[in-house]
């Protein structure tokens, strides 16, 4: 039964019986006389009963208020009692459950009694389910008994106010611990014992601001629980059903539960009680209340502690770092932040997430000191936090971290070596690690390969590690007991990053029972262990282009399809690029090859002869599966391999999509086609943590690209590993590619002169190769190297400028790094954070003055001169000259379009010191540029450096001219002023003078001539200004 009872203030219930026991006519007629009543009492928000609900169901929470026999009755006798306090608020409905056995009958069970003619009582259950044919029906006709209400006693008190103590019937579950963060001070709970209540309210107090928020994390002992917490905010003593500020149910074992808890804007200064509480209800979602009996659970009051907020000034949004980086699916992002303002009270959060980078969406109900929210699909998102202070209004956000979440296929190696790490000096042991794994050893040191340090050649193998092996001194590394399933049994995978390819050395040589042995040359090779067959695949077609690479250069080699059984492999790749030709053969091999061998350096046989195809090459890195590889697997693996070692995928040749280069998350993190023209000598920085891809510099390991980018401004290390610097994120990269132009300093291309910044001045040029990167996730400092040995006359370095701009054919507004510093053999630039962007990706090499340019004719030096007569003397002088054909004067108004105002013949072949000279007798006015063109006989040719000449040129016209009577001037002044103007007849005697006072903006000057002879004149105009002489010619006439 349901009754509505409202009371405002907390209620000891007391059942006295007001009962009236009433006969029963059964099923067969029988009179039936009711014992062994039990009652039971629990709070609900139902106003009417759920006839679906068995009375397990019901009795669910409820908390028993008499215990043993209440007693026996007879007909219209009634039978008062008391029973145990239950609290009671008066804020929901109270349902009263009677459960009671019968006293005759073949059955003392209870059953379902009814009277179909007058129905008075609800329903008679028996524990858990109704008995089958007598169901009765069910009514809201209320039972005959009553109750009265008490005031209860004072339970848990604190403060001057008191509060319910919830209770359960079962000890055991409890909250392993309970902490809160994001307060000024924080609950810091760590007792783990068992107890149905623990008050600690006066020992435990998170301290907080009106509007701020804390989070709080309580693992527990229990299964299928509800986690419920209540602060009582007004103060009235009930924990209120609006009250509620987390509710959570989780089923299984093993549960924390955790959240953030907001503190109402406006939310006076005070201590607030907060009880926290767990319940087991049934192994189903329930509501709990904070008074209520339950079966499993534990209850704990805390202090929540409102003060003003101390916050002052802007805070600091501090470093966000998200770990892992990755998940599946709808896995959460979890965020926390360093560096920050502490928390102090009117310090609040919230977060924002972001697809690009760019526009941000705030996330609803994040706002916690930490990042906690599920991700669906596969996506990368960005997030970062702000930070307010409420007291000044200032915010500040944090660094940006991205989280991505994809079905991650990276594989699981069966052998994984690499080099790097390995210990310096004579390798005596190596390990592959994964599953099973494998070591290889070398006991002799005669027999001990060397670990060639990353600083060594470094770009060789982009500055790492590798394990030289020396076929002069039989070196190799060994196991006598390898593992049967290291390649499986059909398909396996292969990946390593080696040199020397053209040698027909065993590399690697493994025969668990039968053959595999590879020979980098390029050659996979079978045997039998018990006869002399075996099978050959030798791949003799597409090989590097030995234009991009040396022998001494890594490449990164592919294997797949490989058959142990059969002795067969199915493809093969160098770089990325499928090896087609191929010769097929069964092969007789003499002596028979040696079973149960694994071994780097060389081949043994059966004989045990060990001294066969030695190797001379180095390895960096070998990877075996023995599974087959997907194609997607290979791009992702062979993508690593190259950035990890500065090879280009696809050769410079290859420019198809199949040559991309993908993440582990899938991600094209270098696209062939977006940057088509620009993918030549492809080389890169990244961090990948999933295929442990941390390379922080890097140069092509091609042989004419000088170019390296390593992470962090300041000189570049020695070797990756040597490299301090971090990725301030996961999936960071910076890849880059070139336009295959020479990379040399200076040329005579006029094209590598024009459309360069102004503030390079007249001189600059550029080279002719231009690099363009692909950014992803990417915006740290670097510092750009370019190696000397492939430049020519870099000197001296203060001339020389990195370019960074968004068009490689006009370079005008492009942002300019000088600074170039020389570090051994390379010179280095500082490339601030964000300067070579998505947006800005090209960049390029530029000199103030090219004239150090190496020409065919030793010019030393090249001059043009503006003359009294306002004319350009144009001179040079060269130490020597080979197969000079003639030199050309050349001036241009822009320094792009350039026109030919003299010519002179050269010395062909000279050693002597020869001086040259022409005049442009009608230069430009204002600003131009002159430059020599010198022609060889071949008609080849080379451009001297840009020389500028100002014609201030105010004399803006002189009309007539001829003259005869007066002569007027056109005369454009800067400023008013005091011009004086002197006439100069052809033998250079002054024979008139003027003066005038002009005004700013175009001025016209009347000169008398008449009392001049005929004849040419010249004219000086001065101006205030010292040294400041215009000078215009004109002709008197006379008949």
């Amino acid at each position: 039964m349901i009754t509505c009872i409202l009371f405002h203030y907390i209620l000891s219930v007391k059942l006295v019986i007001v009962e009236i026991f009433q006969e029963f006519i059964g099923p067969t007629g029988m009179v039936l006389i009711l014992k062994h009543r039990q009652f039971y009492l629990k709070t609900t928000t139902a106003s009417v009963l759920d006839p679906a609900l068995t009375f397990t169901q019901y009795v669910s929470g409820a908390t028993q208020v008499n215990t043993g026999t209440i007693g026996t009755s007879s007909a219209a006798n009634s039978l008062s009692f008391s029973t145990t306090s239950f609290p009671y608020d008066g804020s929901q409905n109270l349902l009263v459950i009677v459960k009671s056995v019968r006293s005759s009958g073949s059955n003392n069970d209870p059953q379902v009694q009814y009277n179909t003619s007058n129905s008075r009582h609800i329903q008679w259950v028996a524990s858990g389910s109704d008995p089958s044919g007598n169901t009765g029906t069910l009514t809201n006709n209320r039972p005959n008994f009553g109750f009265d209400m008490t005031s209860a006693k004072a339970l848990a008190c604190a403060d001057g106010n008191c509060y319910c103590i919830p209770t359960y019937t079962n000890v055991g579950d409890k909250l392993n611990s309970f902490t809160t963060t994001g307060g000024s001070n924080n609950i810091n709970d760590a007792d783990n014992t068992t107890g149905t209540y623990k008050n600690k309210y006066s020992t435990q107090y998170v301290e907080v601001a009106a509007g701020s928020t804390f989070d709080f994390s309580s693992p527990i002992t229990g299964q299928n629980t509800n986690f419920y917490i209540w602060i009582d905010w007004n103060k009235n003593n009930i924990f209120e059903a609006s009250e509620v500020v987390f509710s959570q149910y989780k089923s299984g074992n093993g549960l924390s539960f955790s959240g953030t808890i907001n503190v109402p804007s406006g939310q006076a200064n005070g201590n607030y009680r907060m009880r926290v509480r767990t319940a087991y209800t049934g192994g189903v979602s329930g509501t709990v209340y904070p008074c209520n009996n339950y079966d499993y659970g534990q209850a704990r009051d805390y202090k929540v502690v409102v003060v003003n907020p101390t916050c002052s000034g802007k805070p600091t949004g501090g470093t966000l770092s998200i770990s892992p980086a990755v998940g599946t699916p709808g896995s959460n992002a979890n965020g926390t932040v360093s560096g920050d303002t502490p928390y102090e009270p009117g310090i609040s959060y919230w977060w924002e997430s972001s697809s690009d980078g760019i526009t941000w969406n705030t996330i609803a109900g994040q706002t916690s000191a930490n990042l906690s929210v599920a991700q669906a699909g596969t996506q990368d998102l960005y997030y970062r936090r702000i930070t307010k202070c409420s007291v000044s209004g200032d915010t500040a956000r944090s660094t940006i971290a991205m989280y991505s979440t994809f079905t991650n296929d990276w594989p699981t190696f069966s052998a994984w070596f690499k080099a790097e790490g390995l210990p310096a000096g004579k390798v005596t042991s190596w390990t592959g690690s994964g599953t099973p794994g494998i070591t290889v050893t070398a006991t002799p040191s005669v027999n001990q390969p060397t670990l060639i340090d990353g600083s060594v050649n470094y770009k060789q193998f982009n500055y790492r590690d590798r394990v030289k092996f020396d076929a002069s001194n039989n070196t190799y590394l060994s196991n006598t007991s390898p593992a049967s399933n290291l390649l499986g049994n059909d398909g396996g995978t292969i990946f390593g990053a080696f040199n020397n390819i053209t040698s027909d050395a065993t590399d690697f040589f493994y025969s668990p029972t039968v053959l595999y042995q590879l020979k980098v040359g390029f050659r996979y090779q079978s045997s039998s262990t018990s006869a002399n067959t075996g099978y050959t695949r030798e791949f003799t077609g597409t090989a590097p282009p030995t234009t991009e690479l040396d022998n001494s250069s890594s490449r990164i080699i592919t294997g797949w399809g490989i058959n142990l059984t059969a002795g067969r492999v199915r493809g093969g790749q160098f770089n990325g690029v499928d090896l087609t030709n191929f010769i097929d053969n069964n092969s007789t091999y003499t002596p028979k090859i040696s079973a149960g061998k694994f071994v780097f350096g060389k081949r043994i046989d059966n004989n045990n002869v060990d001294n066969l195809e030695k190797s001379d090459n180095s390895m960096a890195e070998f990877i075996m599966m023995n599974t087959p590889a997907t194609a997607s697997q290979r791009d992702k693996i062979e993508s690593y391999l190259a950035l990890q070692y500065g090879s280009t995928r696809g050769n410079n040749s290859g420019t198809a999509t199949t040559y991309n280069y993908i993440s582990t998350k899938g991600a094209t993190i270098y696209d062939k086609s977006a940057n088509s023209g620009f993918t030549n000598d492809i080389a890169g920085i990244g961090r990948d943590d999933v295929s442990t891809l941390n390379q922080k510099q890097s140069i092509s390991v091609n042989v004419t690209d000088p170019v390296t980018v390593s992470l962090g401004s300041g000189a570049i290390p020695s070797k990756n590993s040597a490299n301090s610097n971090t990725f301030s994120s996961n999936y960071s990269f910076f890849i880059w590619g070139n336009n295959g132009k020479i990379p040399q300093t200076v040329y005579g291309d006029a094209s590598l002169q024009a459309n360069l910044p102004p503030s390079l001045g007249p001189n600059a040029a550029r080279i002719a190769r231009i690099w363009k990167a692909q950014i992803t996730n990417f915006s740290q400092a670097v510092a750009v190297g370019f190696e000397t040995s492939l430049l020519r006359n870099y000197l001296p370095l203060t001339n020389l400028r990195l370019l960074v701009w968004n068009d490689p054919t006009n370079w005008t507004g492009a942002t300019v790094i000088s600074g170039a510093t020389l570090n051994g053999s390379r010179i280095e630039f500082s490339v601030p954070a964000s300067t070579i962007t998505s947006a800005m990706p090209y960049f390029t090499l530029a000199t103030i003055d090219y004239s150090a340019t190496p020409l065919p004719v030793e010019l030393i030096s090249f001059n043009a001169v503006l003359n009294a007569q306002n004319m350009v003397d144009v001179t040079w002088a060269t130490a020597s000259e080979l197969n000079s054909c003639y030199f050309a004067v050349e001036r241009s108004k822009d320094a792009v379009n350039w026109e030919t105002v003299g010519t002179i013949k050269g010395a062909g072949n000279s050693n002597a010191l020869l001086n040259y000279s022409t005049q442009d007798k009608d230069p430009y006015a204002g600003l131009s540029y002159y430059r020599l063109k010198q022609v060889d006989l071949d008609s080849t040719f080379q451009y001297s450096k840009m020389v500028a000449v100002k014609l201030n040129k105010n004399i803006l016209g002189i009309y007539p001219n001829p003259a005869s009577d007066v002569m007027n001037i056109i005369f454009s002044s800067d400023k008013d002023q005091e011009i004086f103007i002197e006439v100069i007849n052809s033998i250079g005697q002054l024979v008139q003078k003027e003066h005038f006072n002009v005004i700013r903006g175009s001025n016209s000057l009347n000169i008398n001539v008449s009392k001049l002879a005929g004849g040419v004149y010249f004219i000086n105009l001065k101006t205030d200004t010292p040294n400041n002489v215009e000078k215009a010619r004109f002709t008197v006439v006379r008949q």
